[in-house]
């Protein structure tokens, strides 16, 4: 009997052992076939083999050599499988490994994957000339871990010369606008300026598009002294591509104007309030909101709602209920809402006010008047801001009396209703002359 258990353990283990041996010759042969995958450059095919068979490092190996958008379908995954510590250990070892190999450019992108930002855009800038413009993008796609993008890519210029990539540095710093000193550390090398590349007009539009939307980021986050600095930086850009004619360039320089437009707005619209004339900072507020008020945070609402506050209620009401939609923290939206409410008991008594005889209004809705301007009327057009000169036709709120040239504010009525400055509901009339 007992001769008889040892023959069926015996067995048993000589079964276990074929299953191992089995499975591990099935896992092997499934390795072999997802490297072939890898060469044939099927890589969502190979890192399906290699997810099954819990085999990360294939997995990491696999995101670094296949092109930009089956990358981060992979990391997604990655990222999905395993620890953050243990992702970033991966890559970090990976990018080691390709050091080692003299693979500096897969180094760099294993380097990006181990948010080791600033590594990866040194290998790029040792890597040579042809690979600057992907150390700028590492800089540029990691703002969360490089707030300054201009001290970065100047420390990436002098790292550059440190390690004798004279053209590098020079230009890094071309690229950041400092011209001249550019042009002193090739002269001091022994080079000119004609070493340096001539850049592609593709890689002006990436690093410009880039640029405009961290800078839009920064105005949404009310960094708006920052903001204005990074356009300044990018005259460079911009004089090198207006020499450029498609609609690419055009539709990024239009972007660059609307964004400096909104800034100066916004200074005018906040100065005019400090010094309490009221009604130039509500147009400039209203001009600013109603064209670009995507770019701003509730605070800029808040500002244009207090700027309504005295003389229309009910617009303040709707700029502070905005605000508190845009608020980023509970106690803000509920500061904002709060205001709103408080603005409630104020909107009868306003629309009462605006309709009495002092007026010379039988509703709310005001009629624009038509009339010529006299030497002492001459101000400025509520619309185009343009000196109103005399003799010029002029139109005239019968509310708030701002004024405005005809055909400007007949055509700001039509598509508005409502006057620029003191927001009431406007009613075309016929022209008198």
């Amino acid at each position: 009997m007992q001769n008889l258990n040892g023959i069926f353990i015996g067995l048993f283990i000589i079964v276990i052992i074929i299953i191992i041996l089995s499975s591990r010759n099935q896992k092997s042969k499934r390795l072999v076939q997802a490297n072939q995958l890898v060469r044939e450059k099927r890589y969502g095919e190979a890192a399906e083999i290699y997810f099954s068979n819990k085999s990360w490092e294939k997995v990491a190996e696999t995101i670094i050599e296949a092109p930009q958008g089956t990358q981060t379908i992979i990391f997604h995954r990655l990222q999905a499988q395993l620890e953050p510590n243990k992702l970033k250990s991966l890559f970090l070892n990976l990018g080691d490994n390709f050091i080692r190999n003299k693979q500096r450019i897969f180094a760099a992108i294993a380097y990006n994957y181990a948010q080791l930002p600033w590594k990866s855009s040194q290998i790029y800038i040792l890597a040579g000339l042809d690979h600057i413009d992907d150390a700028i993008q590492v800089i540029d796609n990691n703002p969360l871990l490089i707030r300054d993008r201009e001290k970065a890519i100047r420390n990436l210029a002098k790292f550059a010369y440190e390690n004798q990539k004279i053209v590098e540095a020079a230009e890094l710093l071309r690229i950041i606008g400092a011209e001249e000193e550019a042009s002193a550390i090739l002269v001091a090398s022994g080079k000119t300026i004609d070493t340096l590349p001539q850049r592609r007009p593709e890689q002006g539009i990436s690093s410009l598009n880039q640029q405009l939307h961290l800078i839009i980021a920064k105005m949404k986050q009310g960094k708006f002294q920052e903001s204005e600095a990074m356009l300044n930086k990018l005259n460079f850009i911009i004089n090198t591509l207006k020499k450029e004619s498609s609609p690419e360039v055009e539709s990024l320089l239009r972007d660059y104007t609307r964004l400096q437009s909104s800034l100066k707005n916004l200074k005018r619209a906040r100065d005019a309030y400090k010094i309490n004339q009221i009604m130039q900072s509500q147009v400039a507020y209203s001009e600013l909101l109603d064209y670009t008020g995507d770019y701003f945070p509730a605070e800029v609402f808040a500002e244009a709602g207090l700027s309504y506050e005295q003389t229309s209620p009910e617009l303040a009401r709707e700029y502070y209920l905005i605000a508190a939609e845009r608020g980023v923290t509970s106690q803000s939206q509920t500061s904002y809402r709060n205001r709103a409410q408080s603005l409630l008991s104020s909107i009868p008594a306003q629309i009462a006010k605006s309709q009495s005889p002092k007026r010379n209004l039988s509703t709310s809705q005001s009629t624009i008047e038509s009339v010529k301007t006299q030497t002492s009327q001459i101000e400025r057009c509520s619309i185009c801001k343009r000196q109103i000169k005399e003799g010029e036709e002029i139109a005239k709120c019968g509310s708030c009396e701002s004024v405005g040239h005809y055909s400007h504010l007949a055509e700001w009525v039509k598509i508005k209703g409502t006057c620029p400055v003191c927001r009431k509901k406007l009613k075309l009339p016929e022209r008198r002359f």
